[in-house]
Order: structure tokens, then C-alpha cells, then sequence
């Protein structure tokens, strides 16, 4: 199904002008999208593609990561990639998850696609998706979050301490706003 169909509802309209000019594009427009909006594609690209991430969370590390705003970039010097996006996704890690774990949905992802929200979105509910079962076994959510941060091998760190609270905070202060409930699950 494509991201055109899913967003069939008018959000594609808004979202295509503010993905329009791409990274780099010349594009200075990078306002916040709306926390229902996120919720809302985070639902709606679970329905479809990955029905075990929860929507909430996806909405809460959007928060965290980028401040809802589509085009957020950070370079990532000691690693030699970038994160960019709602989902703050690696370019490389998208990259992966479409070559080697099949998250083929959407095109290959670049840098400049993965300013666009869907995409962006997709990619980082695929590493969600890939995290929740690291190993071949269920991981408890605080793994997921942590790892989502620091990479599997990192969960442990203080860091993404730091990030699990962050997340616990955001997750709690939407699911009151956007009247949702807040399971863990």
C-alpha cells in the first residue's frame, strides 16, 4: 500500500509541502508537525506495516528526537552518518533495514528521503519493529527505547538512561493530550 493511500485523508497535501525541498534543498521551512498528526501516521503505518509498535511510542521518540519537525538533521561525525528526520533514523541504518532486513515499503531511503515524515516514520518503526525481537527474543520495552538511542549494544549505558526518562516523561505527557492509552505494551 503506498503512503498516498494511507494518507488519503488531506495530511499528504501538507506533508508534501513540507518535505518538498529536501534536505539541502534550499527549503528553510521546518515548522513542528502537530502531536496528533505524528500519532495519527504512526497508527496508520503500524495498521499496515508493523501492528506490534505502538503508536505512542513512535509519537514520544518523534518528540524526543526531532521536536516533531520533518527535516531535523544532526550530523554524526564519529560514525560518519547522519540522523535525520522526525525519527532522527541514520542514514545508514535506513539503508540497512531496506538492504538486508527487508523493510521494503518504501524506496531504498537517502538522506533526503528520509526527511520526508512517512518515510522517516517507516524507518524508524522498522528499527522499532527489529528491536522489539533483537535476538530472536521478545525485549521489554525499556530495552527497545534504550536501544532505539544507543544502539542494541548500547542499552546499558548511562546515556540512554538519561533517554528512557526523557521518553517516560514524553510518552506520559501525550497520552494525556492526545487521550490515548498509555500501556507499556
Amino acid at each position: 500500500m503506498s503512503p498516498e493511500v494511507i494518507m488519503g485523508l488531506g495530511m499528504l497535501g501538507v506533508l508534501g509541502v513540507l518535505a518538498s525541498g529536501g534536505l539541502g534543498g534550499g527549503n528553510v521551512f521546518n515548522a513542528q508537525l502537530g502531536a496528533q498528526d505524528i500519532y495519527r501516521m504512526a497508527d496508520e503505518l503500524g495498521r499496515v506495516y508493523f501492528p506490534t509498535v505502538d503508536p505512542l511510542m513512535v509519537t514520544a521518540i518523534a518528540k524526543i528526537e526531532s521536536s516533531f519537525r520533518p527535516l531535523a538533521e544532526r550530523a554524526e561525525p564519529h560514525i560518519n552518518d547522519r540522523s535525520i528526520g522526525l525519527m532522527q533514523t541514520l542514514v545508514k541504518t535506513a539503508q540497512w533495514l531496506w538492504d538486508d532486513m527487508g523493510a521494503r515499503d518504501y524506496p531504498r531511503p537517502s538522506a533526503a528521503s528520509l526527511g520526508d515524515p512517512l518515510t522517516s516514520l517507516y524507518f524508524g518503526m522498522a528499527y522499532l519493529n527489529w528491536l522489539k525481537s533483537y535476538r530472536g527474543q521478545a525485549q521489554p520495552v525499556e530495552f527497545v527505547v534504550r536501544a532505539y538511542n544507543g544502539g542494541p549494544g548500547g542499552a546499558n549505558i548511562a546515556q540512554t538512561a538519561v533517554y528512557f526518562e526523557k521518553y517516560r516523561k514524553a510518552r506520559s505527557e501525550l497520552a494525556s493530550m492526545l487521550a490515548v492509552p498509555g500501556s507499556w505494551s
